[in-house]
């Protein structure tokens, strides 16, 4: 099963990267930004600007829909809800079966 590292912003890791979901009937979505856990680190940051990830315990996709769930203001409060992950490193998205509600609208 494969498992994910979700990406932070911010000095103090006070927020989750997220990649705004295109399209106008799409707005106020995201994606969290993440890559792949068995995704080679050091190889990703040298192709990249410094980043930081969640611990070494990558999450299933449905730990990190329940992360994000729970830690819903990481997002900000212009998200609507968050429909899955975005890998970075591979350019590929991945959805959630449900999207997290984030806000009630």
């Amino acid at each position: 099963m494969e498992q994910y590292l979700l990406l932070y912003s911010g000095r103090h890791l006070d927020a989750l990267c997220i990649r705004w979901v295109n399209g106008p009937e799409n707005k106020g979505n995201c994606r969290v930004e993440a890559i792949l856990g068995s995704t080679n680190l050091d190889e990703h940051q040298n192709s990249t600007s410094r980043m930081v990830y969640s611990d070494s315990n990558p999450l299933t996709l449905d730990l990190a829909r329940t992360f994000i769930a729970q830690n819903s203001q990481l997002l900000g409060s212009n998200i609507n809800d968050c429909v899955g992950l975005y890998l970075r490193a591979q350019n590929q998205e991945i959805n959630f079966a449900e999207a997290v509600r984030v806000k009630s609208k």
